[in-house]
C-alpha cells in the first residue's frame, strides 16, 4: 500500500523567462483550503434558511526549504525562495525599491513526485504572506501563503 507524505512534496513555478514550469523547491509541507460562499435565498414568508452556492475561493500555504544550489553561484534566479522574495520586494539591480503597485501574479503548481509521475494542482495566485526563518541546526525555510486567482488551471491528484 502506498502513501504520500511531506517527503514527496514539490513546488513548481513558472517564471516570466520560462516557457514551462520548473521544479523550484523541496516542500516540507503544504495545504489548501477551498471555500464556497453560500448566498441566502430566503423570502419574507420563509421559516427555514435556504441557500444557493456562490463564489468559490482557494487559499493555501506551503513551507519550502531555503537552500543554495552550489552550481547557482550568486544567481538568485535559480533559488526559488530568493526569487519569490525579490518579486515581493520588487527590487532592481542597484538595490532600490520599485513601487509599481500590486504584487505579481505567479503560476504555482503544488503536489507530489510519485515515481516518474507528478500529481499536482496548478493555478495562478498572489502571494499574501511570506516568512523566512532560520534556526540553529535546521535547514532554513520559507513559509508562503497565497490566494488563488480564478479557477485552477489543471488538477491531476
Amino acid at each position: 500500500m502506498s502513501y504520500r507524505s511531506g517527503d514527496s512534496g514539490k513546488l513548481w513555478l513558472k517564471k516570466a523567462s520560462d516557457a514551462n514550469l520548473k521544479s523550484a523547491a523541496h516542500v516540507q509541507s503544504w495545504s489548501f483550503t477551498w471555500n464556497q460562499d453560500m448566498l441566502p435565498i430566503d423570502r419574507l414568508s420563509s421559516t427555514d434558511k435556504s441557500f444557493h452556492p456562490g463564489l468559490k475561493s482557494l487559499t493555501g500555504n506551503c513551507k519550502i526549504f531555503y537552500y543554495r544550489d552550489g552550481t547557482a553561484g550568486l544567481d538568485k534566479g535559480d533559488e526559488s525562495a530568493a526569487w519569490i522574495l525579490e518579486k515581493i520586494f520588487k527590487t532592481v539591480d542597484d538595490g532600490s525599491s520599485i513601487n509599481s503597485g500590486d504584487s505579481p501574479e505567479l503560476e504555482f503548481q503544488l503536489g507530489f513526485k510519485e515515481g516518474a509521475s507528478n500529481l499536482f494542482i496548478r493555478f495562478q495566485a498572489y502571494i499574501t504572506s511570506y516568512t523566512l526563518g532560520a534556526s540553529s541546526g535546521e535547514v532554513s525555510s520559507a513559509d508562503i501563503s497565497f490566494q488563488m486567482n480564478g479557477t485552477p488551471l489543471e488538477n491531476t491528484m
